[in-house]
């Protein structure tokens, strides 16, 4: 005989399956409700100062610190056909764009170069956290600095 603990599980198990379901149903009918077509490429849509370089899954949301968005390190495809053994890791530059001003400063290198992470500001802080140093090799590293 099942006990009330068990019952109470199958029925939030139940329940969760439904929701899933459900879920799963609406979305497919949203997608099929989709009309999906191809535009031409938009190259600077925004007329804004182009970033100085290419910067692939640098730690994000970027974040805006003084009025300026940084760009932290980031994959600049440079060694895109390079064996992951023999790969020197990412870019550590960090990039500011001003858009008081349309553009790009200079603000130094990071000590670390982390990927396909996040950053948050946090009480007065840029933290990011883990991400891949070299493709496929994660690093465990928390980093912070201060904003102010």
């Amino acid at each position: 005989m099942p006990t009330a603990a068990t019952k109470s599980l199958r029925a939030v198990h139940t329940l969760a399956l439904t929701i899933l379901a459900v879920n799963l149903v609406s979305s497919s009918l949203i997608a099929a409700e989709l009309r999906w077509e191809e535009l031409p490429p938009i190259p600077n849509a925004l007329g804004l100062a182009d970033l100085p370089r290419v910067a692939v899954a640098a730690p994000s949301p970027a974040p805006v610190v003084d009025g300026r968005l940084l760009v932290i390190g980031g994959d600049d495809g440079a060694q895109v056909n390079t064996l992951p053994k023999e790969h020197k890791g990412f870019r550590r530059d960090v990039p500011a764009y001003d858009p008081k001003k349309d553009r790009w400063e200079h603000l130094g290198a990071a000590p670390f170069a982390q990927v396909t992470t996040s950053a948050v500001l946090w009480k007065d802080r840029i933290v990011i956290r883990s991400g891949e140093i070299k493709p496929g090799l994660r690093s465990p590293e928390v980093w912070s600095a201060k904003t102010r």
